[in-house]
């Protein structure tokens, strides 16, 4: 988009108010105009462009792809917000509202640039730049893109001290992906696009029009984020980097189990009920990364590997109760330290296994489930997992008991590593695995691979079924894990 006469030359250090004067990066902002023209999803060469925005596109799969979020800004950039129609020294900016179901354009005054901002965001006190609480943070999104070609500038600003009481959870971002894919973000956003030209030492910023393009590398930027672990199925990115192959940004299958505050938040804001488990991706370098090994998987010659998830609650809203908000039942299973539980309960058996019933080592958050190698994993993987270790111990034959207190029942079961391989093994899994997959999908069970393979997932489950084929039969699943329950 061209910038606007009245902009050109306006550095950003010259906001009247100062606060938006943050350092820039010149080669963030260097505009790259054969980027601007490619493909907004994969960065191929683009055959095709949108009537309405000008968006390009590659072909006809790349525009469907993005459609669900381009509709969001498509026809409003025609009706209303068209560079034409700009008011003077304004700059089309795109915002993420607290309550609404999507993003939005907003026009951003250069003149009055922090005032313009802060206003935006939705923070309407008088004076509101004397309140410490409401000072800009801004953020350039362009360096941890890196696998893609964005062709100039990209600045988020935040207020995130501004928020009350954990209320003001970002419904527009929440809803970039499928309920459980991103963690809680609180308070609006606001992205502009900017471009710098000029000598060494004499660098001039220039906001300018944002696009619709742009929104297509806030979402992935928003995927990638190093706080959002896990990645909805329904909204890959691409498997590989077209742009630069040293960057390769691949994707693997995981699992995420959900910790009951996770389940209740991602209900509340999803409006409809959410599953304990499902199925997500990953960013492959980060894998092994963050990830510790799975032990009682390792028993059972399981190469799987787990991943916390962080963030995932309000510290303002929820500290006197996040305990209550970590506690993950199923969880407890892949996510144990050991040591810390022994500690906990003044035992000093730390060669010992243990399955509480109930207390510490339950309050883990929700966690990620992944294959060590990328390799296909499934929610049902996991489910049958989580039965088949709370089966084995109830058939390992405990060292340690404990029963009832104050009127409540507990029962804190001990094992020894020996006692309890007898019955976590890879022999017993994969015969519980058949009974389990036969009995939970019946005519459908052939569409889940073994636990054990070793086909590295990719873009595309490689099964004998086409894709509708493929989701209509997991529904069919679901539905009688439901009438099961």
């Amino acid at each position: 988009m061209a910038t606007q006469p009245e902009q050109m030359g306006i550095s950003c250090s010259n906001a009247n108010e100062g606060q938006a004067a943050y350092k820039f990066d010149p080669a963030d902002g260097v505009q790259d105009h054969d980027a601007l023209s490619r493909c907004t999803v994969c960065d191929s060469d683009a055959k095709m462009r949108c009537s309405t925005c000008g968006t390009w596109y590659c072909n006809r799969d790349c525009s469907m792809k993005d459609w669900p979020h381009h509709k969001a800004l498509c026809k409003a950039l025609k009706d209303g917000f068209n560079s034409s129609k700009a008011p003077t020294n304004n700059v089309r900016a795109i915002l993420f509202p607290m309550d609404s179901s999507k993003p939005t354009w907003v026009w951003i005054n250069l003149k009055s640039l922090d005032i313009s901002i802060v206003r935006a965001l939705g923070i309407t006190t008088r004076k509101p730049l004397k309140n410490p609480d409401n000072q800009l943070v801004a953020k350039d999104i362009n360096k941890s893109l890196k696998h893609r070609k964005i062709g100039h500038g990209i600045r988020r600003f935040t207020a995130p001290k501004a928020r009350k009481l954990g209320l003001n959870i970002n419904r527009s971002i929440f809803a970039l992906a499928d309920p459980g894919s991103l963690r809680a973000y609180f308070g609006s956003a606001i992205f502009f696009a900017f471009c710098t030209y000029g000598a060494e030492g004499n660098i001039k910023v220039c906001y300018e029009d944002a696009s619709v393009r742009d929104l297509r590398m806030i979402i992935e930027w928003y995927y990638i984020n190093k706080y959002n672990p896990s990645i909805s199925n329904l909204h890959r990115l691409p498997i590989k980097s077209y742009s630069y192959p040293e960057e390769e940004v691949s994707l693997w299958p995981a699992v995420r189990v959900n910790c009951d505050g996770d389940t209740a938040r991602i209900t509340m804001l999803s409006r409809q009920h959410f599953e304990i488990t499902h199925n997500v991706q990953v960013l492959s370098k980060d894998v092994l990364k963050n990830s510790m090994v799975c032990e009682f998987a390792a028993m059972a010659e399981l190469p799987w590997v787990v991943q916390q998830c962080g963030g995932v609650f309000d510290p303002i809203a929820d500290h006197d109760n996040a305990e209550t908000l970590f506690y993950n039942w199923f969880g407890r299973i892949f996510a144990q330290d050991m040591v810390q539980n022994f500690k906990s309960w003044n035992l000093d058996y730390t060669s010992g296994w243990t399955l509480p019933g109930h207390l510490e080592s339950t309050h883990c958050g929700s966690i990620i489930v992944m294959h060590k190698y990328g390799c296909k994993i499934d929610k049902m993987h996991v489910l049958c997992f989580i039965k088949f270790v709370e089966k084995a111990f109830k058939q390992a034959t405990p060292l340690h008991v404990q029963e009832e207190e104050e009127e409540v029942k507990y029962c804190r079961a001990l094992t020894s590593q020996i006692e309890l391989q007898r019955f976590i093994n890879r022999k017993a899994f994969e015969g519980f695995w058949q009974d389990f997959i036969n009995n939970q999908a019946q005519k459908f069970a052939t569409i889940f691979a073994s636990p054990y393979n070793n086909t590295y997932a990719g873009e595309v489950d490689p099964v004998p079924m086409t894709e509708e084929e493929v989701k209509k039969a997991r529904k069919e699943v679901e539905r009688l894990l439901l009438e099961g329950a």
